[in-house]
C-alpha cells in the first residue's frame, strides 16, 4: 500500500484536474440534541428534540473542480441507487476516481 501510495503522489501532477472526482459522504443524525446551552440568569433552557422516529441521514455528493454533482440526501442502504441513477448519468468516460478508505 505504501508503494501505492507513494506512486500517487509521484503522479498527481500530471492529472488534469478537471478529470477528478470526488465522492463525499456525511451524515446527520436526528437524535443529535444539543446537552448543553446558554439561557438568562436564573431562567431554564428550553431545547427541542425530536422523539421517536431517530434516524441517520446520509449527504453524498460528487465533488469536481468546479461544481457539485448529483447531490442527494437518502438512507444509507440506498447508495448503489443513487450511483446508478443520479452519479452514473453525469459522470465522463475520461473521470478519473481516486479511492481512499479512512
Amino acid at each position: 500500500m505504501s508503494r501505492r501510495r507513494a506512486r500517487w503522489k509521484r503522479y498527481q501532477d500530471r492529472i488534469d484536474p478537471s478529470r477528478l472526482v470526488f465522492i463525499d459522504e456525511t451524515w446527520a443524525k436526528t437524535n443529535m440534541a444539543p446537552l448543553r446551552g446558554w439561557a438568562p440568569k436564573g431562567e431554564r433552557l428550553i431545547g427541542r428534540a425530536p422523539h421517536g422516529h431517530w434516524r441517520t441521514m446520509t449527504f453524498i455528493a460528487a465533488l469536481r473542480h468546479n461544481r457539485i454533482d448529483a447531490p442527494a440526501a437518502q438512507i444509507p442502504r440506498a447508495l448503489s441507487n443513487w450511483s446508478r441513477l443520479r452519479f452514473w448519468p453525469v459522470s465522463r468516460p475520461s473521470s478519473f476516481f481516486p479511492a481512499h478508505s479512512p
